[in-house]
């Protein structure tokens, strides 16, 4: 029940706009292409790929031309969330023309949407150096040192970003979170004040009320979550964080409600399902707790905790023999776990399996011990 979410949003602004191709018109065709690859009038990711590979296959442009085409191919795809299609238009673009302005950049930011970021260091160190100016950069090498858990570097790389640019409101929100990380809570919150005051994100609410939590400043926590849902009802983490204080606070049924709109939103996220399950079980409701700790096992079944669960429900129904194989299904993904063995001691010690319970008992005890 204690995870918090502390997540690193996308950056919403890539490093600059797409470089527009100031090109002599050889046919009508070829300079709406160029318009259309340039992300001009209002063009979709979508026409802007198109046009852009029309130019790249049209076998017409030289050298410098085919590589912004294939830059600002990779900026569309970059755009329409394909990081995965982009950075090979960056790779090519550089191939092209090494010293292109905000194709290093472009590719780090995609790597860095893919949660590749030790990939991504290299081209952000480079565009860092290339364009310090822009406040993207560097907030997007702090955001691959984050994921690295290189927070104090990454806290500079946002001090920097924002120093740049003191209205980037995501170099803001980034501290916070490497804020947050560091144990830096009050600083922390201060600079979410400062992201909130130039726009209002649910997400930014959301590290604020981890902020609080952190501090153990609950009743402020559970109003910062509240307030994310009233920015969006579709703020998962803001339920499922929500969820936890109500639970905690034992007022179980909140507790269910929060894990039921987490889930709604969000289905594959197994702690939402555990946690809901464990919510039902504090109900009474064991059947609720048996349905949970099931979901929660097909979506993670390498974890022990959700067999582990399930097997509470059925202890506490009297199914003793379910109980002794789920514990020991749990115990055999993960042998470490003490409360396995002193709760299947009771199910042995239900069905008269003394010997087995004893055993059970003195491995509790060793573990414990620990």
């Amino acid at each position: 029940m204690t995870r918090k979410f502390i997540q690193i949003i996308a950056a919403m602004a890539l490093s600059v706009g797409a470089l527009a191709i100031a090109t002599p018109a050889v046919a009508q065709s070829r300079e709406e292409n160029w318009r259309r690859c340039a992300g001009e009038g209002g063009a979709t990711p979508d026409l802007s790929i198109g046009a852009c590979t029309a130019i790249i296959q049209s076998g017409q442009e030289d050298t410098t031309n085919l590589a912004r085409a294939f830059f600002n191919r990779g900026f569309a795809r970059n755009g329409g969330g394909d990081y995965a299609g982009a950075i090979p238009d960056f790779t090519q673009a550089l191939a092209l023309e090494p010293n292109l302005p905000f194709a290093n950049g472009n590719r780090g930011y995609a790597l860095v949407e893919l949660q590749r970021p030790q990939e991504a260091l290299p081209d952000l160190d480079r565009s860092v150096a290339m364009e310090p100016n822009e406040a993207a950069n560097w907030n997007n090498r702090g955001r691959a040192h984050l994921m690295l858990g290189n927070n104090q570097r990454a806290l500079a790389d946002f001090l920097e970003a924002a120093r740049r640019d003191p209205t980037y409101v995501h170099a803001h929100y980034n501290e916070g979170l490497a804020r947050n990380r560091l144990g830096e809570h009050q600083q922390a919150l201060a600079a979410l004040n400062r992201a909130i005051a130039i726009e209002p994100r649910a997400s930014y609410y959301i590290e604020r009320g981890v902020a609080y939590e952190h501090m153990r400043d609950t009743v402020r926590a559970e109003a910062e979550y509240t307030a994310a849902i009233g920015i969006d009802a579709n703020a998962a983490n803001a339920y499922f964080n929500r969820g936890n204080l109500k639970y905690t606070a034992r007022d179980y049924a909140a507790a269910r409600d929060d894990f039921s709109q987490a889930i709604r939103i969000n289905p594959n996220d197994t702690d939402a399902w555990r946690n809901r399950g464990l919510a039902h079980f504090n109900l009474r409701n064991y059947a609720g707790a048996v349905a949970d700790a099931t979901e929660a096992e097909r979506l993670a079944p390498n974890r022990w905790e959700p067999p582990s669960d399930r097997a509470d429900a059925h202890l506490a129904q009297g199914d003793h023999q379910r109980a002794i194989a789920d514990y020991t299904r749990s115990i055999t993904i993960d042998p470490n776990q003490a409360w396995n063995f002193t709760h299947r001691a009771r199910a042995y010690e239900a069905i008269g399996d003394a010997q087995r319970a004893a055993a059970d008992r003195a491995t509790a005890a060793r573990l414990a011990g620990q």
